[in-house]
């Protein structure tokens, strides 16, 4: 799930003209699937994108991820890409 701001789509329009990008630590380039795009309830600023991670973003750890809207590029945000570790403490 990703939160960005100024991200709304036209009426007519489907997630096509979202593309979400992931550049990885070893210069690697990979466009994330866009699955989901809503605004969040009560917060009207506020959209939600849920994309899907590839394998090949199996614990890459830090990962500059960007969104293009319509082809207009966002700033890129870090964000850490871990394996889920057990709650099981056995």
């Amino acid at each position: 799930m990703l939160f960005a701001m100024n991200v709304e789509l036209l009426p007519d329009e489907n997630l096509s003209v979202i593309k979400v990008q992931a550049e990885t630590a070893q210069g690697g380039t990979l466009e994330l699937p866009v699955e989901y795009v809503d605004k969040v309830s009560r917060f009207f600023w506020l959209t939600q994108l849920n994309v899907r991670l590839p394998e090949e973003l199996e614990n890459a750890g830090d990962v500059w991820v960007s969104i293009k809207l319509r082809g207009v590029p966002s700033n890129k945000a870090l964000i850490s890409i871990e394996a889920r570790k057990s709650l099981d403490p056995g």
